[in-house]
């Protein structure tokens, strides 16, 4: 995949992915980044700061979060591999603030020897 794209769905509307590095690179100034993975794998590990958000229907609560985090600017979201993300990024097209996923995930940021948290 390439390291930056926009896919478009049937409607024309684009949702944008970027690579690990990019997103390395973006990451202190990151407004939130929201790891859509379920519960279990977030508790087990995950990426500094970022908050654990249900998939595929996030809650009102963290809709809420999202909305105030877009808000203040890019919002990133992250999986294991990257499909969930992108998933979640397309369902959020319609809060029209820029939602942003992160291919290939957290495997793809343990690959490139960058570390990981847990509770």
């Amino acid at each position: 995949m390439s390291a930056n794209r926009a896919a478009e769905d049937s409607a024309g509307e684009s949702t944008y992915e970027i690579g690990i590095e990019e997103f390395a690179e973006r990451l202190n100034e990151a407004t939130a980044v929201f790891d859509v993975r379920n519960n279990n794998e977030y508790l087990e590990s995950h990426l500094p700061g970022s908050i654990n958000v249900s998939y595929p229907t996030p809650t009102d609560r963290e809709l809420q979060a999202i909305r105030e985090a877009a808000g203040r600017g890019a919002v990133y979201f992250i999986c294991n591999s990257g499909y969930r993300s992108f998933e979640m990024t397309k369902m959020l097209r319609d809060l029209q603030v820029e939602v942003i996923s992160v291919d290939g995930g957290l495997k793809a940021w343990v690959r490139s020897g960058r570390p990981l948290g847990d509770r």
